[in-house]
């Protein structure tokens, strides 16, 4: 069944959820599905892939912080395209959708949670924008972990919750692929006197507390500290040497001596063709939802180590692909950076295969795409 569908998020900023809000648009689109992608603000890091796919896209430009005018232009839009499903990302995005909705009764308005949760559980903000839920047709999200949590806290919303995991690109699993027919996999990029040293890499779209920055460069700390020097961090992503957290981080380098072992790589723009650069990676977050960088660096072959936060021991399980450590803890994310480093690169490059297979079974599109078209098609409901 071919279906109008329009795909709505704030904007297309360098940003987790806007990936996979565009990764699922291409997906759609691919499926013979009409999409169009809307927007409204005007931060457009991923409309080249949108262009590149053939996938159509608008931007409302909302005007300031409490401009309600993209309600009133996304229901013009719903009746335009004669759209028979919405999915909203993202809080705000997601009640625009959900008002919007209140004039077009027929429209499927679908509406996906990416947030994680502290251990303190679920906040004002959370149970706010869950009683906004109770206009939505259906409410997706990436973890368990957070819409078991508000399931729990509003109950009515438990019939219409529905889990669905992030679909990594084709060319994340061409890259674990390619690093299991080869015990080491070849880099240019990577200087030959460096190659035995374990190169471990963090993706995050921004540095911030809720990243786990400064546990890690602590981590890092006592490493070196117990004489264990053989490696190297890698933090992908944008850097701005004014943030103060960015500061702070750079002060702790300097007054341990860590420039050897620590390396900021700024963004890159090809995030794929960074990670068989790599043995492993490292995601320190204290809290989020199911990360990104963790689903494309298990399907591009790589071992990782994930703190147990939300559905990051459900994903790894028993499949021997990564290792877990506490969030927020220094030390318990030095023991498995550790364990990790001193591994033989059989045994890691085990481990990375055995992330590419577990990945292939969770994350890959053949999976994701049909548990989309579920929640959208009206006769299925």
């Amino acid at each position: 069944m071919r279906m109008n569908i329009i795909l709505f998020i704030d904007s297309l900023a360098n940003g987790g959820s806007q990936r996979q809000l565009v990764n699922l648009a291409i997906g759609l689109h691919q499926r013979d599905h009409c999409v169009t992608v809307i927007t409204y603000t005007p931060l457009n890091h991923h409309l080249p892939r949108l262009e590149a796919a053939g996938v159509s896209f608008e931007c409302l430009n909302k005007r300031s912080k409490f401009d309600l005018r993209p309600v009133i232009r996304l229901y013009q839009a719903i009746r335009r395209l004669k759209a028979d499903s919405v999915v909203a990302f993202l809080r705000t995005p997601a009640l625009y959708a959900e008002l919007a909705g209140l004039l077009c009764r027929r429209t499927r308005i679908v509406v996906s949670e990416r947030a994680g949760i502290t251990d303190r559980g679920l906040g004002k903000e959370h149970y706010l924008s869950g009683l906004g839920h109770s206009l939505a047709t259906v409410v997706t999200g990436n973890s368990h972990h957070y819409l078991d949590a508000l399931a729990k806290a509003l109950p009515w919303l438990k019939p219409k919750c529905q889990v669905i995991y992030n679909s990594i690109d084709e060319q994340f699993f061409e890259n674990g692929k390619a690093r299991s027919q080869l015990e080491q996999p070849p880099s240019d990029s990577v200087d030959s006197a460096q190659s035995s040293a374990c190169r471990l890499c963090v993706v995050a779209a921004r540095p911030s507390e809720e990243k786990g920055l400064l546990p890690l460069i602590n981590a890092v700390v006592q490493l070196v500290d117990r004489g264990i020097t053989d490696f190297s961090v890698h933090w992908i992503g944008p850097v701005q040497d004014t943030h103060p957290l960015v500061s702070k981080a750079q002060s702790l380098i300097e007054q341990h001596s860590l420039q050897g072992n620590w390396h900021w790589e700024g963004e890159q723009s090809e995030v794929a063709r960074c990670y068989p650069d790599y043995q492993g990676l490292v995601l320190p977050s204290l809290h989020e939802g199911v990360a990104n960088s963790l689903c494309e660096a298990m399907a591009s072959g790589l071992p990782v180590i994930a703190t147990d936060i939300a559905d990051n021991a459900l994903i790894l399980g028993d499949s021997g692909c990564g290792l877990l450590c506490q969030p927020d803890n220094a030390s318990s994310l030095a023991d498995a950076m550790q364990a990790l480093i001193q591994l033989p690169q059989e045994t890691r490059t085990a481990m990375g295969l055995s992330a590419y297979q577990r990945a292939r079974e969770l994350f890959d599109e053949k999976n994701c795409l049909p548990q989309w078209e579920r929640v959208l098609t009206p006769a299925l409901h």
